[in-house]
């Protein structure tokens, strides 16, 4: 019975890569003892790579430095740019400041308006609950837990999620 896909002795196309052989359709999934197999692994253990010590024509090496330059294709350069400003799949605003540094356009226009950044524990939180609307008479300075306790009030009213805590935090007699 021959070889099937899966069993140890199956030779696949992968392995004749990794032994650097050229592969013929005439020897995919030909058995391959357990000696062979042996001999394959013990041979690829060690190897070089096939461009070690290759050496590169002056116009190509100009070339590819010219490539990796980085600058020459980023931000404002790039095709692809359409003004440093994007929405996140949750609604928010990001704009770029800097090469791969976004910061969100709520947060931008809070600071500008104090004059100095944000400190920690400070949350930009809007009124009107558009998240993409930055205006500042939208926005309102709050602090992290004012903020978590006022949007856990919006999502579970008083006796939702928790139940009546009313009922349950009497004192009991002693």
């Amino acid at each position: 019975m021959p070889f099937q896909k899966g069993h140890i002795g199956f030779r696949t196309r992968q392995s004749y890569i990794q032994a650097g052989r050229k592969i013929s359709q005439s020897k995919m999934g030909h058995p391959v003892s357990s000696k062979t197999r042996k001999k394959l692994s013990i041979g690829l253990k060690g190897r070089t790579a096939w461009n070690k010590g290759l050496k590169f024509s002056k116009e190509l090496r100009e070339k590819l430095s010219e490539a990796h330059q980085g600058d020459k294709y980023r931000g404002k350069n790039h095709s692809c740019w359409r003004g440093g400003k994007y929405k996140t799949e949750f609604g928010y605003i990001r704009i770029w400041i800097a090469p791969k540094k976004y910061k969100f356009e709520h947060i931008l226009v809070m600071e500008k308006f104090l004059g100095r950044p944000l400190n920690k524990g400070e949350v930009a939180h809007h009124k009107n609950g558009k998240r993409d609307d930055n205006r500042i008479e939208n926005l309102q300075l709050m602090t992290t837990s004012k903020h978590k306790s006022y949007h856990g009030k919006q999502l579970y009213p008083k006796g939702s999620y928790f139940g009546n805590r009313a009922k349950h935090n009497k004192i009991l007699p002693s």
